[in-house]
């Protein structure tokens, strides 16, 4: 931020300073600011001293900052040339909980003011009225949006920052087959879901009947049986599964019409119902102690499919997921159409080799990271 001392409009001297704000959710029914103040370089010998003073914090609706006063300071709140010392202020915000069933969305806020002091004594201007939210770079506006909830999202009351992604980690090396056929959708198809790197999060959609749909039309009952091999699965107790990628539990899903909000139907040229005849077709089958994801037989892919379904172990399948995702939805607190990344866990190491011609890659080995 910088600091002017001006003659007549003019800009005689600049000082700037650098803000830090912090806010650290607790998840419960408060969360914090720290804001730490200190010179970004020497200040200018034109001023004698630059003191800021009248802090006053802002929230909307129930959420109350917990104002403190100038005694709550650490370090001195003004400088003088020579001085790079920081100044830190710590500020609670509560917030009401008392109602079940309620999402707030806050963008709590801080006004800060300062005495500037010219050496030359000759102006004492005043600088008032800089806020925090009124100079974000650009696209930064909403990260500091906290969106609070009394909810069966997660246990209790708690918050996030609405507006960032957490991530999903596979277990690739519990769960290989799951985390191969993912690697695979999210690596070489142009929707690349859940991809961190590619910018194309995944998003939750909680409608369990939508979440049927869209898994039958991915994964019709016998498709794994017809089209998979018994040498994946791991024990006697395991059964063959059909994977579905992206999650029938997300508007990514292929399974998903337009009509019904979805962002990447699999639609056979003409069709009008989404299938997973349209997405790329793989099972695992095992060779030595390496299990391998093929194509169907006559289903080579193109790689412009939206989606991916794959005859792999049900225990991979499921526990893949199952209680690990459950969890961290709570933990997260994620609701319809928040958005998430997947991390697979699969790393290709450059090994993937090419068609004739250069064309899309058509075997890679995978590890487990």
């Amino acid at each position: 931020m910088p600091i002017y001392i001006r003659m007549d409009g003019a800009i005689q001297a600049t000082a700037r300073f650098m803000f830090l704000r912090m806010l650290q959710l607790d998840g419960q029914k408060s969360f914090t600011e720290h804001l730490t103040i200190e010179p970004a370089q020497q200040i200018p010998p034109a001023f004698r001293e630059i003191n800021f003073v009248g802090v006053e914090h802002l929230c909307q609706g129930s959420c109350t900052p917990q104002e403190p006063d100038d005694s709550a300071w650490k370090g001195k709140t003004w400088w003088v040339p020579g001085e790079m010392h920081s100044a830190s202020l710590t500020t609670p915000y509560t917030w009401d909980a008392s109602v079940a069933g309620k999402t707030f969305l806050y963008k709590p806020d801080v006004k800060i003011d300062a005495h500037i002091l010219p050496a030359d004594g000759r102006i004492r201007p005043f600088m008032t009225g800089y806020q925090w939210s009124l100079d974000y770079d650009g696209g930064t506006e909403d990260l500091d949006q906290i969106r609070r909830d009394t909810t069966n999202a997660g246990p209790g009351t708690g918050c996030v920052f609405v507006n960032h992604a957490p991530t999903y980690i596979f277990n690739a090396k519990a769960f290989p087959q799951a985390a191969a056929h993912g690697w695979l959708i999210q690596k070489a198809t142009p929707k690349h879901p859940g991809s961190m790197a590619d910018q194309k999060p995944l998003y939750y959609m909680g409608d369990s009947a939508q979440n049927t749909r869209s898994r039958n039309r991915i994964c019709p009952t016998g498709w794994a049986e017809a089209n998979g091999d018994a040498s994946a699965l791991v024990d006697a107790a395991d059964a063959l599964n059909c994977d579905e990628f992206a999650f029938a539990s997300s508007y990514n899903s292929g399974g998903m019409s337009s009509a019904e909000g979805g962002l990447n139907p699999a639609l056979l040229p003409g069709g009008t119902t989404p299938t997973g005849a349209a997405c790329i077709g793989t099972y695992a089958k095992k060779h030595g102690s390496m299990v391998h994801l093929f194509s169907l037989n006559g289903t080579d892919p193109t790689f412009s499919e939206v989606c991916g379904r794959s005859a792999i172990s049900g225990m991979h399948n499921q526990e893949s997921m199952g209680n690990h995702f459950a969890t961290f939805m709570r933990d997260m607190r994620i609701m319809d159409k928040d958005a998430y990344w997947l991390d697979t866990r699969m790393d290709d190491g450059g090994t993937c080799t090419y068609g004739i011609g250069g064309g899309k890659p058509v075997i890679c080995k995978l590890a487990a990271k």
